[in-house]
């Protein structure tokens, strides 16, 4: 099971089960004209036992597994999101490249 990286693209999830679209870096097409955020599968959020709503917005990076089998990859769970104040440029750029992700909207 690998874990991914992706961005929050919609929070509005009109069944009210605290679901959200993530564009999954390395696995979705970033081009929004080829794949429109509505086109994107509703991905499970995995919340403390109290909880009951979530505190996260558009543009939020999250990370999180795949729970169906490797060859589909269609069912995406948010296991928790990256805090934007640890975030810093220099410090998240040199994180990915450790990991061999590339954010297409960060400069190198």
């Amino acid at each position: 099971m690998n874990i991914y990286t992706g961005v929050v693209e919609d929070i509005n999830d009109p069944a009210e089960m605290n679901r959200l679209r993530v564009r999954v870096y390395g696995k979705h097409n970033q081009n929004k004209a080829e794949l429109p955020t509505g086109a994107l599968a509703w991905s499970s959020v995995l919340l403390p036992f109290q909880a009951s709503t979530l505190n996260i917005t558009q543009g939020q990076w999250v990370m999180g597994v795949f729970v169906d089998p490797p060859e589909l990859e269609q069912e995406f769970m948010v296991l928790g999101m990256i805090s934007s104040r640890l975030c810093s440029k220099r410090l998240f750029c040199s994180f990915l490249s450790k990991i061999k992700i590339s954010w297409p909207f960060l400069e190198k």
